[in-house]
């Protein structure tokens, strides 16, 4: 069974967060000169030795976790 990373430490929270296995996404509210707009930051999560680490490259394996989370944050977009 994998062991997914928790979830972001406090402070830095976005509007709403989703998860496809490793990968997170965050969703932020933004103003615009018109009106608010949302966007979508990713990230994979693992561990390294006993601390969990983040980084933005994806292997073939994290792509398919990749997918599933964007379709997620487009829903809520």
């Amino acid at each position: 069974m994998p062991q997914f990373p928790p979830p972001r430490p406090p402070g830095e929270e976005a509007d709403r967060e989703v998860s496809g296995g490793p990968v997170h996404v965050s969703i932020w509210e933004n103003e615009g000169i018109n009106s608010a707009f949302r966007t979508a930051s990713f990230e994979i999560r693992f561990k390294k030795g006993d601390d969990w680490q983040s980084g933005t490259s994806y292997g073939l394996s994290e792509l398919a976790h990749l997918e599933i989370a964007a379709k997620q944050a487009r829903t809520r977009i």
